[in-house]
């Protein structure tokens, strides 16, 4: 498993949520995205659009107004109903 990190500070909508998933679409089933911005609306949009594609994901405020959405790639078809909580696992 690898971990791909995507600083997306100084980003604003829509373009955290197009850079998440076109990195999501470049990285290997098990493999992990953190993503960090500082607009609460893009965290949002990244959170939905990962429970929407059935990945697990969450989401964890590092600091005063910033966020780190944290999504693990799953297989293709693999399906998780409803909010898919992320488990952590030693990287």
């Amino acid at each position: 498993m690898t971990v791909y990190r995507l600083d997306l500070i100084g980003n604003v909508c829509p373009v955290p949520l197009l850079r998440t998933e076109q990195k999501m679409k470049g990285i290997k089933t098990g493999d992990v995205l953190v993503v960090e911005t500082e607009h609460g609306r893009a965290a949002r949009n990244i959170l939905e659009w990962a429970q929407k594609n059935h990945y697990p994901v969450k989401v964890t405020e590092v600091d005063n107004g910033i966020w780190e959405v944290t999504i693990r790639k799953t297989a293709p078809g693999r399906r998780h109903g409803g909010v898919q909580p992320f488990e952590e696992q030693p990287l």
